[in-house]
């Protein structure tokens, strides 16, 4: 059943001098997962995010996808070998064009950066491929501008073709809302249900109706503990999450109204 799992991990623990910040989190995504990560502030959410991306390492636990081991494996060997982070805030290069930045992440990742001789054939096609990605996710008409022009929502789809140009078999969305006006939520859901399908997505998001409308499992997280984890209806209707995870203010949030607390 492990190989089978896109994302698996099993008891990750992390604490920061005496404060026990993740507290054996189990969870397992197979491919094709929308698996949303909710949980008040303080919780642990980008700390467990970290320790999946292997930008932070655990004290104990494990990190596995499709059955291997990744736990003691570094950020750059996970993006290679398929688990792609994406971040809450966007670390684009302003100044150069939407197509610019996707060709950087390819080459990057490639290794295209590293030689100096490339063929031209080969270079016209990791650009082809940029532009297909920049066309499914209907910004190709921007390609040539600097990213500083797009509006944020836009800077965010820029991001996401980065994540698609990376080939990720599991991604890790942190907070793909953040910071989007309401008006362009449309936009990157749009977005999202055009990723492939067989892509395990693990979502970190505070936007009740992006979780609602794009996600088929919630897992809740409280105190570094998983509190419940299952269905996306079931989880976020029980009386026990809502109190836990937000309190009085609970019923108003979950009705998706837009929290980016």
């Amino acid at each position: 059943m492990t190989a089978m799992l896109a994302l698996e991990l099993r008891g990750l623990c992390k604490s920061f001098g005496g404060l026990q910040v993740t507290n054996e989190v189990h969870l397992g995504l197979g491919a094709g997962a929308r698996h949303a990560l909710i949980g008040p502030n303080g919780a642990g959410k980008s700390t467990l995010v970290g320790l999946v991306s292997g930008a932070i390492e655990p004290d104990s636990g494990q990190v596995l996808s499709f059955g291997r081991d990744l736990t003691r494996t570094s950020l750059q060997s996970r993006v290679k070998m398929g688990l792609v982070r994406s971040f809450q805030i966007t670390s684009l290069f302003p100044k150069l064009s939407v197509l610019e930045n996707v060709q950087l992440a390819v080459n990057e990742n490639t290794g295209v950066a590293d030689r100096l001789w490339q063929s031209m054939h080969s270079l016209r096609e990791q650009r082809d491929r940029c532009l297909e990605i920049l066309a499914e996710l209907q910004i190709q008409a921007q390609a040539d501008l600097p990213v500083e022009n797009l509006s944020y929502g836009k800077q965010r789809l820029v991001e996401i073709a980065i994540v698609l140009a990376l080939k990720p078999r599991v991604l890790l969305l942190d907070e793909p809302a953040a910071g989007i006006p309401s008006t362009e939520t449309d936009l990157l859901l749009s977005a999202l249900h055009k990723l492939p399908a067989e892509m395990a997505i693990l979502m970190i998001e505070h936007d009740m109706k992006l979780v609602r409308d794009f996600c088929a499992d919630v897992t809740v997280l409280v105190s570094g503990k998983v509190l419940a984890s299952g269905k996306a209806q079931e989880v976020m209707n029980s009386a026990s999450v809502r109190n836990a995870y937000l309190g009085r203010s609970g019923h108003d949030r979950f009705t998706g109204v837009k929290d980016h607390a």
